[in-house]
């Protein structure tokens, strides 16, 4: 029987991970690596192809990249275009494999056409609200939780990463006072993050209903029955909340897009953007720039479409 091939991309792949590890990468942001490494390696095995880096070629990526715009999409090829060029590149640094020998060097970028963001307006966001109305627990933190998303699109990752130790200055995130909560962001970077009046009284209010939790003196900002509110926890009362107000797929990342669309309408610059949002490219400032304008384009364009002005 002929000897199975070794999954060299797959054994170095751990590595990789390790490495990433030590950089303070999360750990979604590592399985996503580890899923393109590994359709990517599967792939190359059914089609017969290397699974060294140093024996693949620049049009073994290139078929991979165009095979997976066939089975999935465009949006998807692109993301495995990023992942497969930082793996190589790690590769690179490590030593692991020549400069010169880098299949990713010929293969240009996956062009993704612009779609619509999916953003909430302004009638779905109210519904949601509406859904928090009362004095509970639950009411004010779910209330507080949306504000918070809504006001600045913090990732989940961080919004559930919020410490309340009035009592400890080095690790308190929460400052009503200055209008700001201190999040950690990928890569153990930290950042502060503004809110407005509304959202700081709403974190006030359920700061209050907070005292009287059996695990408040947990560190942890938010709270759930058994101890902190988990990231799965804040999409289950989202998708919760979403039933009771009428509206589909509302999910964290949602209000991500709808403050970063909210902010760029109101005028806010692409670098503001990327300072309230965490972002070191500009590459997805400029992404919401292109939909607020649209936006109001299509506002403008109610006032004074043409069709209005002769009938």
């Amino acid at each position: 029987m002929p000897r199975p091939k070794t999954n060299w991309l797959a054994q170095h792949m751990d590595s990789w991970a390790l490495d990433l590890e030590a950089r303070n990468r999360s750990p979604r942001t590592i399985d996503r690596y580890r899923d393109t490494i590994t359709v990517f390696s599967g792939w190359l095995a059914d089609h017969d192809r290397p699974l060294k880096a140093s024996k693949l070629t620049s049009a073994d990526v290139r078929d991979f990249l165009r095979a997976r715009q066939t089975a999935t999409s465009p949006g998807t090829a692109a993301i495995d275009y990023r992942n497969l060029k930082a793996f190589f590149n790690w590769l690179v640094r490590e030593d692991e494999l020549p400069p010169g020998k880098n299949p990713m060097l010929k293969v240009s970028s996956i062009k993704v056409p612009d779609k619509d963001i999916p953003v909430l307006d302004v009638d779905q966001v109210t519904a949601l609200l509406t859904t928090c109305r009362g004095n509970s627990f639950e009411n004010r933190r779910d209330r507080a939780i949306i504000l918070t998303l809504l006001d600045n699109g913090v990732r989940v990752s961080g919004l559930v990463g919020l410490r309340y130790t009035p009592d400890d200055t080095a690790t308190h995130d929460v400052h009503l006072d200055q209008g700001v909560l201190r999040v950690r962001l990928k890569g153990g970077r930290e950042t502060l993050v503004p809110i407005g009046r509304a959202c700081a009284h709403a974190i006030d209010r359920y700061l209050r209903a907070r005292r009287d939790h059996p695990r408040s003196h947990l560190p942890a900002l938010w709270l759930g029955p058994k101890g902190p509110f988990t990231a799965s926890g804040v999409r289950q009362m989202l998708r919760r909340r979403a039933v009771q107000a009428k509206i589909a797929h509302v999910h964290p990342h949602l209000f991500r897009h709808t403050a970063a669309h909210m902010l760029r309408v109101a005028g806010l610059s692409e670098q503001d953007l990327m300072a309230i949002c965490g972002w070191e490219s500009d590459a997805m400032a400029k992404r919401y720039g292109r939909s607020a304008a649209a936006a109001r384009a299509r506002a403008a364009h109610r006032r004074v479409a043409p069709g209005d002005l002769v009938a």
